[in-house]
């Protein structure tokens, strides 16, 4: 379970109830996202 898991949970704790699940995982997936190119930008671009 990854760091971004506990916070997507927590913020379904939080939410207000007309706020559904599927909204905060869509909400993430620009985050996710971002964090993948900057995995393949270190991999591409090694400090050497």
């Amino acid at each position: 379970m990854s760091l971004q898991d506990f916070a997507l949970f927590y913020l379904r704790g939080i939410a207000p109830r007309e706020v559904k699940s599927s909204d905060i995982y869509w909400g993430a997936l620009p985050w996710v996202a971002m964090q993948l190119i900057l995995v393949l930008i270190v991999i591409m671009w090694p400090h050497r």
